[in-house]
């Protein structure tokens, strides 16, 4: 039996078309993404080997990307977003964890990096249940098996303290 969708709040997730200059970390991961790229359309997730992942690792998460009707389950969750949000959601479907706006926004955002094919920068705060507001930002990297059809998402996720 699936767990109820957990109160998690998506406050004010805009996107940030400049991206975030000040975070090394995000515009690390996406200089490597846009290497293995090469201009070609969206790497795979075999382009990337884990040890080139290392700096980013704890920070990295990934969402397969099912079509008809398209969803998106969580692959991994990286070390450090499990520590700050308190849960490890991998092998979970979006709609099992979310609901409601959140759900709503975070199929928005995912939704436009498939159908871009780019990454993307957003910016948001989230509230989880007995804790306080996080401020967050996050890259999401468009990932393809056939150089085309998006069917992984890679995120790098940095949380301000």
């Amino acid at each position: 039996m699936a767990a109820a969708p957990e109160r998690f709040d998506a406050i004010d997730i805009q996107e940030a078309p400049e991206g975030f200059p000040d975070l090394a970390d995000l515009n690390g991961l996406l200089d490597l993404w846009r290497e293995k790229a090469g201009g070609s359309g969206p790497p795979s997730r075999a382009d990337f080997k884990p040890a080139e992942l290392l700096p980013w690792m704890g920070h990295v998460s990934l969402l397969d990307v099912t079509e008809d009707p398209r969803r998106f389950r969580w692959r991994l969750i990286g070390s450090r977003i499990v520590e700050w949000t308190g849960r490890d959601r991998t092998g979970q479907w979006l709609e099992e964890i979310y609901a409601g706006p959140s759900l709503d926004a975070f199929m928005r955002l995912y939704e436009k990096v498939v159908a871009q094919g780019v990454p993307l920068f957003f910016s948001g705060t989230l509230l989880f249940v007995g804790k306080q507001h996080v401020r967050f930002r996050v890259v999401v990297m468009p990932l393809s098996d056939d150089g085309a059809r998006v069917n992984m998402l890679m995120l790098c996720l940095h949380f301000d303290s």
